[in-house]
């Protein structure tokens, strides 16, 4: 349960302490919130690109893919600065939730960003006015040049391909028809190719499935470690705490601003 913001702002006017308490409370209750729904989402998408796999339906495996690669850069998008933001401010955000901050402290770019996660959405031409801009989905685009940025340039390849599929474009025509002759000019139906399509469009994209789950699931798992290591324990997952995730830069870092300090992990481990 998130606070009215006119309420909100009353809150702060009157106590400061409370106001930032409970701030960061609900900053750190949005970042459990994006963390948990995104690995929930992707996994549902992976389920559906297993089942298609295994149905050897060629369409719906590309439909999924294609919905786990917009799910992964939107995950990407959110975490790329959560968690170390939280590692960072580690003991300020603390002294918040204990009620003993004196000045405000927040941060709008990681609360925008939160916000946008779980609320952007093509606004209704009647919302347009009075909705914040964290509200207004992004352009596909803006989220996939996630992998342009990190440089996964073959995830963006394959998504244009599989666009192509699900729009649908000539490739969604094309994949019913064999080729009789060299040049193409004579074709025949074939209904049978989808275990062979999906199989070339594994081959072709060989990398992309590992560079895909790293951009689903890595911010998402960190974000929630980093919360192991705050008072709330409703947003605690102790299970990770066994978890070796010094493979992910990511974590590295936010493990170095937090054990640099002697902070150590609130949840006890699983």
């Amino acid at each position: 349960m998130f606070s009215a913001e006119e309420k909100y702002r009353e809150l702060l006017l009157r106590d400061v302490s409370e106001g930032m308490r409970v701030y960061w409370a609900e900053t750190l209750q949005r970042s459990h919130l994006a963390a948990v729904t995104s690995i929930l989402r992707s996994r549902r998408w992976i389920s559906g690109i297993v089942h298609a796999a295994a149905e050897n339906n060629f369409l719906v495996f590309s439909a999924s893919l294609r919905g786990l690669m917009e799910s992964a850069a939107d995950a990407s998008t959110a975490f790329r600065g959560t968690p170390l933001a939280l590692a960072h401010h580690h003991s300020s955000i603390t002294e918040c939730l204990a009620g003993q901050a004196t000045t405000v402290l927040v941060s709008s770019e990681l609360e925008n960003e939160l916000i946008h996660y779980s609320h952007a959405r093509h606004l209704k031409r009647s919302e347009r006015s009075s909705a914040p801009t964290s509200h207004q989905a992004r352009k596909v685009q803006e989220y996939l040049n996630i992998f342009g940025d990190q440089n996964a340039d073959n995830v963006s390849r394959c998504y244009r391909n599989l666009c192509d599929l699900t729009h649908p474009g000539a490739s969604s025509v094309w994949m019913w028809l064999a080729s009789e002759d060299p040049t193409g000019s004579a074709v025949r139906l074939s209904t049978r190719q989808d275990e062979v399509l999906i199989a070339e469009f594994l081959r072709q994209y060989a990398s992309m499935p590992l560079e895909l789950l790293m951009f689903a699931f890595n911010g998402p798992l960190i974000t929630l470690n980093v919360l192991n290591y705050f008072s709330i324990e409703d947003l605690h997952t102790p299970q990770l705490l066994s978890w070796n995730l010094d493979g992910i830069p990511a974590w590295t870092r936010c493990r170095e601003k937090l054990g640099g300090r002697g902070i150590r992990p609130v949840a006890a481990a699983q």
